[in-house]
């Protein structure tokens, strides 16, 4: 993906600053014509209504290969480049650690616990 977004640039040698510099021009780019919502109308007033239509992430990280970000929010009255670089920063660290953090305290349930003795094994249910 960084290959792809160099040459999206124009090619050439790049330090991490201008491959996110690089990576919310695409966005905004792509933000000019790219619609997170849909307007819906009823009963003579119209609203926005998320649309579900997603945009590839120009710069995942390295371990994930392809993302997919959606705004669920409704961010039009937001500047293309803010919202441009708040897409750049979106990231599933959070996330990831929680789950973690569930499989530690999960994982130490399963082991058994061996008496000073060690007669026998037993397990916390």
């Amino acid at each position: 993906m960084r290959e792809e977004l160099k040459s999206w640039g124009g090619g050439g040698s790049c330090d991490e600053a201008s491959i996110t510099k690089l990576a919310i021009a695409k966005l905004i780019s792509i933000l000019l014509y790219h619609e997170f919502y849909e307007t819906v109308k009823k009963d003579g007033s119209q609203h926005r209504k998320w649309a579900k239509n997603p945009i590839e992430h120009p710069l995942p990280s390295i371990d994930q290969g392809k993302r997919l970000v959606d705004c669920t929010t409704d961010l039009s009255s937001y500047e293309l480049e803010h919202v441009a670089n708040m897409l750049v920063k979106v990231n599933d660290k959070a996330t990831s650690a929680f789950m973690q953090q569930i499989r530690r305290r999960l994982s130490i349930l399963g082991r058994p616990l061996v008496t000073a003795r060690g007669e026998g094994k037993s397990y916390i249910c």
